[in-house]
């Protein structure tokens, strides 16, 4: 039984030609990793301006409510 695996294996190893041309293979593209069509410094910006609007927007609901003094 174990006899006739090895013999398949052998005659398939035998029958695929080799092929040593690395040249003639495309590397993989790699796709670009956009988020809403924005590259990565674009999200930064509009990420820090969320942030800085959060922030001011928070100030002010604090300063209406008065939790917080100017002076």
């Amino acid at each position: 039984m174990f006899d006739d695996l090895r013999q398949q294996a052998d005659k398939n190893l035998e029958e695929e030609p080799k092929e040593n041309n690395f040249l003639a293979e495309e590397a993989p593209r790699q796709e670009s990793r956009r988020l809403l069509g924005m590259t990565a410094p674009q999200r930064f910006v509009i990420t820090t301006m969320l942030f800085v609007w959060a922030c001011v927007i928070s100030f002010f609901f604090l300063f209406v409510m008065d939790k917080v003094m100017l002076f």
